[in-house]
């Protein structure tokens, strides 16, 4: 199945390989030349902000040479940058940036991955997310070994740093932002260390009205 995909896949773009040219506006004005394929071009007019250079394009488009809808990728042999957009009969249409780094960083609507594999700029959403950890997750809270931190110990932590022990400070998480991985395992840890504190507690009190 995936040979079959990969000769129909080269079979489909074959085609459009053989008609590429070099033309600056690579079919992007009006109905001069508004056909599929694949086009570079030096100095191109109509090309993403900042355009010089070389650049490549593919333009993907009905075939009746009107302005119909276009999808469009272009990218330059200068830089690591994929730019996308879709257009009606506007040349101006605003280009969506992709950024790819050789090192295989992946930003979206943003140049800086600040190191990361896949950057955002912007809101994302989805149905499901998986966090695989690397670290331990916190049932050791519950082992015989665990020294259970006292009540008063963590009244007098926050009270003199005003948040939780092992919880980084708003201005941290404002600066730096939360690994949901990791917060999440320090979230349970301090549950868990609270239902034991409930549990004792509880015990306490049966112990109290047992002696009524």
């Amino acid at each position: 199945m995936k040979k079959s995909f990969k000769i129909i896949l080269m079979a489909a773009i074959l085609p459009l390989s053989l008609t590429a040219q070099s033309r600056n506006d690579a079919g992007l004005q009006g109905n001069a030349g508004a056909t599929s394929g694949f086009f570079d071009a030096y100095n191109p007019i109509n090309y993403p902000a900042g355009a010089t250079g070389w650049w490549h394009f593919l333009d993907v488009r009905h075939s009746n040479g009107n302005n119909n809808l276009a999808m469009q990728f272009a990218g330059s042999f200068y830089d690591q940058q994929l730019f996308f957009r879709k257009t009606i009969d506007n040349p101006s249409t605003a280009w969506s940036k992709v950024l790819l780094e050789i090192d295989g960083k992946v930003g979206i609507g943003t140049t800086d991955t600040k190191g990361y594999k896949l950057a955002v700029a912007g809101n994302v959403i989805a149905e499901s997310i998986k966090v695989q950890l690397s670290t331990a997750w916190p049932d050791y809270v519950f082992a015989k070994s665990y020294k259970l931190p006292a009540l008063a110990e963590t009244e007098k932590f926050i009270n003199e740093n005003g948040h939780l022990p092992g919880i980084p400070m708003a201005s941290e998480v404002k600066s730096n932002g939360i690994d949901l991985g990791e917060m999440n395992a320090k979230l349970l840890q301090k549950i868990e260390e609270l239902t034991l504190h409930l549990i004792r507690q509880q015990k306490e009190i049966d112990q109290l009205k047992k002696g009524k």
